[in-house]
C-alpha cells in the first residue's frame, strides 16, 4: 500500500467563457480566437485612486531637499553633506510674487561671480529644482493631450495662469539688472549640534538687506571625477553657463533635448527651455501642478474612478456622507470632463501652513470605510447597484515634508493607532482564502503612531462588509477591502535606502531597522500596505514615478500555463518550472520551485516557495541574446540584423525603434517626455503573456532509444548523453512577446543566475504582428496569440551547424500554435556552454522555419511535432497540418530535420481545395532501431488514418489501403446522434497482445468562439489495427463495444470526485474496440484536447476538458472543469486494482474503491513523475505516480511494467498536454 500526502489545490483566479447549447458549425471561422477560451474572466471594475496632494506652505520653496543633502562623492559610497534652508521660502528672482507673504522669506544672489550658497542654489547637482540643462522642459499639459504654449524669455510669468500685461506680472530672463536692494541670503549655517534626525528643521540661512546685481539666467554644475561628484562645499568645483552669454554656454546636448535640433543647443533653444523651467516647473507645488497631469493625461476613464483632496481639508458632506476630511471630490469615473475638473483643481490649489500627513493618511481611510459611495456602481447615487467584490482601493499621497500633525484635527474623529505594525491582525476571510497580518519583519516596529501605523491600521483590516473577490498579485496578498497606498516625495531620501536596504530590514533577525526618520516613515507607509514609495526630484520624474504607480492599480495577475519538471523522476530537490500571465496588460513571468521526495513545494525564498522568477532576471534590453530566422539563416534580431526584408515585413512605418521596443526598450512607450515620443504602450513587465506553450527543460542524458542505429560508432549516442547530461539546464518557453524564451537554471550553482534569460527566438512567421503588440490599444480583448504552439525535444544525427559530417545533436521544434501559421527548429545541443568546439545559443542555433505564406496547406498547428528517423536513414519531423490553412485539405507534413525541405502528403486524395479540413496530430509506430514505420493521425471531419513508410513516395508515406486498391481511413468517427466528430490531438500507440495495434484517440476541439459554445458529446476510442482484417473500412461506431462513465457515491470515495467506467471485457471476435461517449457524469461538453499521457506499457492517461459555464459577472468567474481518466488502454476499463486514495486514509490498497477518473480543474499542463516501487506479498509491484498540476499534486498507483520490460527499447515520444490556460484566481 501507498501512504498518500495529499497536496490541496487552491484556485486563485479564474476565467469564463460564455457557452450555449450549439453544436460546431461547419468550419464558419477563419481564425484561431486570440484569446483564451477554457475559461475567462467574468470581468473586473474599475479601482478607486484616491489622489491627495500636499499643498502646506513648504510647496512654494524653490529648493529641493531642505535641511541637508547627503552628495555621494567617493566609489566607497561616502557622502559629503551640503546644509540647505528649511523651513525658509527663498525665492530665485527678486521680482517672484506668486503666493510669497509675510517675513520668512529672502531672496538667493545671482552675481557674476557668486559664493558658494549661490552656486549650490542655482545648481541641479545640489538644488534638485534648479534648471537642468540635461531635461528637456515642457509646457504644462492640458486635459486634451495639448500644452500651453511655450514660455517666451522675455516675458516669463511669475503664474502660469495669470499672464497680465503687467510688467509686475513677469520677468525678463534675457535681461541682468545692475542693482536690486531687498533680502539676500548668502548662507546657510549647519546646525550644532547637528540633530541625530535630520528631520529636524535646520533653519540657519543668513540673510540681511543689501543692494546686488542680478543675472537671471545664471546655473552651475558641479564637477564628476568619473561618476562621482567632486566636493560641493568648494566653489572651484564647479562650471558656470548662462543662458544670456553664448560664449559660455557649450553644454553637451542630453539625449533628452529632443528640443534640440543640432549636436549642441542653440542659445534660443537653452533661452527656451530655461524659461518653460522658470514657469512651469521652478518650485515645488509648479512641479506637482506639472508631473500630476502629465502621468493621467493619457489614463483611459473607462478604466479607474479618481478622486481627489488636499491634507488640509477640513470635515464636510462628501457623497452623502458627513464628516469626510481630505477628500475635495470622491472617486468617479475618469472621464473627459472629469479629467479636466481634476487638472482645473490641482492648478488652483492655494497653500496653507503645517504637514498633518497622519490626518490625511486617516481621512482618506475612513472614507473608503465610511463612504457608502466610493464603493457603488454610481458614486452619485450611493444605493445603485450592489457594491462590486473585486473593487481595489489605492491612495496616491504626494508631499514635500515631514508630517507635522501638531494644530487641532481637521478631522473630530482624528485619534491615536498605537503601533499597528507591531500588533497581530484579525482574520479576513473570502473565497478560498484567509489571511491575518502577522507582525514581523520588515513591517513591524518599535514606534507608536506614525505614518506607517495609520496606512497599516487601514490595510490590514476589511474595511467593507461585502465579499472579498480581489485578485491578489503576488507578494502582495490583499484580497479583501484594505487601503494600498502609493506615496510620493518631492525629493526627499531618509536615512534608510528602498532598494539597498529593504533585504536588511526583511531577514530575520533583522540586520536594520526603523528608526524615527520621517521620511523613511512614507516609505515604511507604503511597505506596510503593498504599495511603493517614490523619491522625485522634478517633473519629469514625478509623471515618470507616478504612471508606475497608476500602471499598478490597472494591472490583474492572473495564472498559469503549465508546469515542467527538472526530471521524471519523483525525488527530494526536483524542480518545478510554472509560467504565470496577466490579462488585460498581458505580461508573464515564469517561476521555479523546488519539491520534496514527496512531490510538495518546499519553502523558498519568494512567495509560495518561489526559488527565482524570470523576470526580475532579465538583462538590459541592448544585452538580450535576441535572434531571428530571415529565411536562410540564423540572424540577430535588431534592426540591422534583420535586413531589409525583414524590415520590410515589420510593416509600412516600421523603425529601428519598434524592434528596440519588442526586445524591451522603454523610451518610447506612453511614459516619455515628449508627446511626439510615445509611439508604442508602456509595459509594466517586459515579459509576455505565457498561456499555451509548454515549458520544456533541456538538460539531462535521457536516452530515446537510438542505441540500435550505432549512428557514428557503437558508442556515439552513448557518449552524447554523457555530454547532454552535463549542460546546464535550460528551460525553453513561447510566450505572447513574440518570441521564445531560454532561461538558464544551474540548480542552486550559481544561484545569482538561475532564472536568468539567456537566449529569445523571434519566428519571422510574426513580424506582421509586432506593430498590433506595440499598439497603445493592445489590451484586454486585442489581445494575440505569438509564440504559443507546443515544443519538442528530440535527438537527432545530423550536422552541426557549419559542419561538414553528422554527429548527434539535440534539437528543439516548435510551433506558433493560435500566434500563427509557423514551425520552427533550432539546435540546443551545447545549450549556453562557449567552451572550444561548442555552438553556444544564438544566431547558428535556427535551422530553419517554414510558414503558410509559402506552403497554403500550412495552417495552425496547435499539436506536438514527432521527429525521428525514417528507415533510409533520413531524419525528419512529421505533423499534421492543422486548421485554418489556405487550401483546407487535411495534409501531412515531413520535413527533412536538417535542412527544413518540406514534403506533403494530401491525405484525402479526392479531397478539393476550401473543403476545410486539417489534419491533427500524429502518432507513431517504431521499429526496433527507432526508425519510423507508420503514422496515424485524425482529421476535422473525424477520419482517423493510418500512413505508412513507402520509400519511394515522394512524402516518404502513402495512405494505407487495407488490402484495397486506394486510400482508407481506419475510423470514421461520429457522436451518438451521427454527427461528425473532430480529431485534434495525436493517438497514442499500443501493440495489442493479439497482434497489430491498439490506437487510442479522442474528439474534440477548442479552437474558437463557435467550438467553446459546443455542447456536442465527444468520445474516446480505442481502436485496434488488425494485419489483414476482413471487416470493412472505415470502421464505425458499431464495431465498438461501449463503455460509459457513471459517477460515484460513499464513504469509500469520499477524498474527491471520482467516476467510473462500466462495460464487459472487448469482444476482439466481432468487433474491433471499444469507445467511451464523454458523458452521462456532471461535467458537461468534455473533449480530448490535450495529447494522451502513457503512464505504463498496459495504462494510459487521458484528460478531457469542458469550457465553464454559465459566464460570469463582473468580480466573478467561472472555470473550465476536467476528466482525468486513468484505464487500461486494451479494454477500455480501468485497471483492475485499486489506483486512488478514495477514501482519504492516505493510503492506496484495497480498502479504496476501483475507479477509473477523478474530476480536475483544467488549469494547464501537467508533469508526470515516477515514485517508488513497492512489491506486495503477492509479487504484484506497484508505482507510485505524481501528477503534478499548477497548484499542487494528486498522486495514484499503477502496477509497475515487468522486469523482464527493463532495458528493451523504448523510443520516447516527448510529447505533453496542450494548454488551454485558465488564470487562476
Amino acid at each position: 500500500m501507498f501512504l498518500i500526502s495529499r497536496t490541496r489545490h487552491t484556485k486563485f483566479f479564474q476565467t469564463t467563457v460564455l457557452v450555449s447549447a450549439l453544436g460546431y458549425s461547419a468550419f464558419s471561422v477563419a481564425l484561431p480566437s486570440q484569446t483564451p477560451l477554457l475559461s475567462k474572466d467574468g470581468g473586473g471594475v474599475s479601482p478607486n485612486l484616491l489622489v491627495t496632494v500636499d499643498e502646506s506652505g513648504s510647496m512654494m520653496y524653490q529648493h529641493l531637499p531642505e535641511n541637508v543633502n547627503k552628495i555621494v562623492t567617493s566609489s566607497s559610497g561616502a557622502k559629503t553633506n551640503v546644509w540647505m534652508p528649511g523651513d525658509k521660502m527663498l525665492r530665485l528672482h527678486p521680482s517672484d510674487n506668486r503666493y510669497f507673504s509675510g517675513t520668512n522669506q529672502g531672496f538667493v544672489p545671482a552675481e557674476a561671480t557668486g559664493n558658494i550658497f549661490q552656486l549650490q542654489m542655482r545648481s541641479p547637482d545640489v538644488n534638485r529644482l534648479y534648471y537642468n540643462p540635461d531635461v528637456r522642459y515642457l509646457p504644462w499639459i492640458k486635459s486634451d493631450g495639448s500644452r500651453m504654449a511655450n514660455a517666451e524669455p522675455t516675458k516669463a510669468y511669475f503664474d502660469p495662469l495669470n499672464i497680465g500685461t503687467s510688467s509686475t506680472a513677469y520677468a525678463n530672463l534675457t535681461a541682468a539688472a545692475t542693482s536690486y536692494n531687498i533680502t539676500w541670503c548668502t548662507s546657510v549655517s549647519a546646525p550644532s549640534p547637528v540633530p541625530a534626525d535630520l528631520s529636524t528643521l535646520n533653519n540657519g540661512v543668513n540673510c540681511s538687506s543689501s543692494s546686488k546685481s542680478y543675472r537671471p539666467g545664471l546655473f552651475y554644475r558641479l564637477k564628476k571625477s568619473g561618476s562621482f561628484y567632486l566636493d560641493p562645499n568648494s566653489t572651484s568645483n564647479y562650471v558656470k553657463y548662462d543662458i544670456n552669454d553664448a560664449a559660455t554656454l557649450t553644454v553637451t546636448k542630453h539625449v533628452n533635448r529632443t528640443d534640440c535640433a543640432g549636436s549642441v543647443c542653440t542659445q534660443a533653444e537653452e533661452r527656451i527651455n530655461f524659461a518653460n523651467w522658470f514657469v512651469f516647473h521652478r518650485s515645488r507645488l509648479l512641479v506637482a501642478q506639472a508631473g500630476l497631469p502629465e502621468a493621467f493625461v493619457s489614463i483611459d476613464g473607462t478604466k479607474i474612478r479618481v478622486g481627489w483632496g488636499h491634507i488640509h481639508k477640513g470635515a464636510a458632506t462628501v457623497d452623502g456622507t458627513s464628516g469626510t476630511s481630505i477628500v475635495v471630490s470622491g472617486v468617479r469615473d475618469f472621464t473627459s470632463t472629469r479629467k479636466n475638473d481634476f487638472f482645473t483643481f490641482l492648478r488652483g490649489i492655494s497653500v496653507n501652513s503645517g504637514t498633518p500627513l497622519r490626518q490625511a493618511m486617516w481621512g482618506a481611510g475612513r472614507y473608503f470605510e465610511t463612504n457608502t459611495a466610493a464603493w457603488a456602481d454610481d458614486p452619485t447615487s450611493p444605493s445603485s447597484g450592489t457594491p462590486k467584490a473585486c473593487r481595489r482601493a489605492y491612495h496616491l499621497l504626494m508631499t514635500d515634508g515631514y508630517w507635522n500633525d501638531t494644530g487641532a484635527p481637521s478631522d473630530a474623529s482624528f485619534t491615536t493607532v498605537g503601533n499597528a505594525d507591531n500588533v497581530n491582525g484579525s482574520k479576513i476571510t473570502g473565497t478560498g482564502r484567509e489571511y491575518t497580518y502577522i507582525k514581523g519583519p520588515p513591517y513591524s516596529d518599535s514606534n507608536s503612531n506614525t505614518l506607517a501605523d495609520y496606512a497599516m491600521y487601514y490595510w490590514k483590516r476589511d474595511l467593507r462588509s461585502i465579499d472579498n473577490s480581489i485578485v491578489p498579485s503576488p507578494p502582495d496578498p490583499t484580497f479583501w477591502q484594505g487601503m494600498v497606498n502609493y506615496t510620493v516625495g518631492l525629493g526627499l531620501t531618509g536615512e534608510l535606502d528602498p532598494v539597498a536596504d529593504l533585504a536588511a530590514l526583511s531577514s530575520s533577525p533583522p540586520t536594520k531597522s526603523w528608526g524615527t526618520n520621517k521620511i523613511d516613515d512614507l516609505w515604511h507607509a507604503a511597505l506596510n500596505t503593498q504599495g511603493k514609495f517614490f523619491s522625485a526630484n522634478n517633473s519629469v520624474e514625478l509623471a515618470t514615478s507616478l504612471s508606475a504607480a497608476l500602471s499598478k492599480t490597472l494591472q490583474n495577475e492572473l495564472r498559469e500555463a503549465g508546469v515542467a519538471t527538472s526530471s521524471t523522476v519523483l525525488e527530494d530537490g526536483n524542480r518545478k518550472y510554472v509560467p504565470y500571465y496577466k490579462s488585460g496588460i498581458w505580461t508573464g513571468d515564469v517561476r521555479a520551485y523546488e519539491l520534496t521526495a514527496s512531490g510538495t513545494v518546499k519553502p523558498g525564498s519568494g512567495p509560495d516557495g518561489e526559488l527565482w522568477n524570470a523576470e526580475s532576471k532579465l538583462p538590459p534590453w541592448d544585452q538580450r541574446n535576441m535572434v531571428s530566422w530571415n529565411g536562410t539563416q540564423g540572424v540577430s534580431f535588431t534592426w540591422t540584423g534583420i535586413g531589409s526584408s525583414g524590415q520590410a515585413a515589420l510593416g509600412a512605418g516600421a523603425t529601428s525603434k519598434l524592434v528596440d521596443w519588442v526586445r524591451g526598450d522603454a523610451t518610447y512607450e506612453q511614459t516619455a517626455t515628449s508627446a511626439s515620443d510615445r509611439l508604442f504602450r508602456t509595459r509594466s513587465k517586459r515579459l509576455g503573456d505565457f498561456i499555451n506553450s509548454n515549458p520544456v527543460l533541456a538538460k539531462g542524458g535521457e536516452s530515446l532509444g537510438y542505441d540500435a542505429l550505432a549512428l557514428g560508432g557503437s558508442s556515439a549516442y552513448t557518449n552524447f548523453l554523457a555530454d547532454k547530461a552535463r549542460r546546464v539546464a535550460v528551460l525553453y518557453v513561447g510566450a505572447n512577446d513574440g518570441m521564445l524564451h531560454a532561461f538558464k537554471d544551474t540548480n542552486g550553482v550559481t544561484a545569482t543566475e538561475d532564472g536568468k534569460e539567456v537566449f529569445t527566438f523571434i519566428p519571422r512567421s510574426i513580424y506582421p504582428k509586432l506593430a498590433s503588440l506595440a499598439s497603445t490599444s493592445y489590451a484586454g480583448a486585442s489581445h494575440q496569440f505569438f509564440v504559443d504552439g507546443f515544443l519538442a525535444q528530440s535527438d537527432v544525427y545530423v550536422r552541426a551547424p557549419s559542419a561538414t559530417t553528422a554527429t548527434w545533436r539535440n534539437y528543439l521544434v516548435g510551433t506558433l500554435g493560435a500566434g500563427g501559421k509557423g514551425v520552427y527548429a533550432l539546435d540546443i545541443t551545447d545549450g549556453i556552454d562557449t567552451s572550444t568546439g561548442k555552438t553556444p545559443l544564438g544566431v547558428n542555433s535556427v535551422r530553419w522555419e517554414i510558414d503558410g505564406d509559402t506552403y497554403n496547406d500550412l495552417g495552425y498547428v496547435k499539436g506536438p511535432v514527432t521527429v525521428g528517423v525514417l528507415p533510409n536513414g533520413k531524419w525528419v519531423a512529421v505533423f499534421g497540418n492543422g486548421r485554418y490553412s489556405t487550401n483546407g485539405r487535411a495534409t501531412l507534413f515531413v520535413v527533412d530535420i536538417e535542412t527544413g525541405a518540406v514534403n506533403t502528403l494530401q491525405v484525402d486524395s479526392a479531397e478539393a481545395i476550401g473543403a476545410g479540413n486539417g489534419l491533427g496530430g500524429v502518432g507513431v509506430i517504431r521499429d526496433s532501431k527507432g526508425q519510423i514505420t507508420t503514422l496515424y493521425a485524425g482529421d476535422l471531419k473525424g477520419q482517423l488514418w493510418k500512413l505508412n513508410y513507402a520509400a519511394a513516395a515522394a512524402s516518404y508515406f502513402e495512405v494505407d489501403k487495407n488490402g484495397g486498391a486506394v486510400g482508407v481511413p481506419l475510423l470514421a468517427a461520429t457522436g451518438p446522434t451521427g454527427a461528425v466528430q473532430s480529431f485534434t490531438q495525436a493517438p497514442m500507440i499500443y501493440p495489442h497482445t493479439k497482434g497489430g495495434y491498439l490506437v487510442v484517440a479522442g474528439t474534440g476541439r477548442l479552437d474558437d468562439a463557435t467550438d467553446a459554445a459546443s455542447t456536442a458529446v465527444e468520445t474516446l476510442y480505442g481502436v485496434w489495427d488488425k494485419a489483414s482484417d476482413s471487416i470493412v473500412r472505415p470502421l464505425g461506431r458499431s464495431n465498438l463495444d461501449a463503455r460509459t462513465l457513471a459517477s460515484t457515491s460513499g464513504s469509500d470515495v469520499s477524498a474527491g470526485v471520482f467516476f467510473q467506467l462500466n462495460g464487459s471485457s472487448a469482444d476482439w471476435v466481432a468487433n474491433r474496440g471499444w469507445r467511451i461517449d464523454l458523458t452521462g457524469i456532471p461535467i458537461t461538453a468534455l473533449r480530448v484536447i490535450y495529447p494522451l499521457q502513457k503512464v505504463t506499457s498496459k495504462v494510459a492517461l487521458v484528460s478531457a476538458v469542458a469550457p465553464a459555464s454559465p459566464s460570469a459577472v463582473a468580480c466573478d468567474s467561472v472555470s473550465g472543469e476536467g476528466l482525468n481518466l486513468l484505464f487500461n488502454v486494451e479494454e477500455g476499463l480501468p485497471p483492475g486494482y485499486s489506483t486512488f486514495d478514495t477514501n482519504g486514509d492516505g493510503y492506496i490498497n484495497s480498502s479504496d474503491r476501483i475507479v477509473a477518473g477523478f474530476k480536475t480543474a483544467a488549469d494547464g499542463l501537467d508533469s508526470l513523475l515516477k515514485g517508488k516501487s513497492t512489491c506486495e506479498t503477492s509479487g504484484t509491484c506497484y508505482r507510485e505516480i505524481s501528477d503534478q498540476t499548477t497548484t499542487g499534486q494528486m498522486k495514484f498507483r499503477v502496477e509497475d511494467d515487468p522486469a523482464s520490460s527493463v532495458g528493451k527499447r523504448a523510443t520516447k515520444d516527448r510529447v505533453v498536454r496542450q494548454i488551454i490556460n485558465p488564470p487562476l484566481r
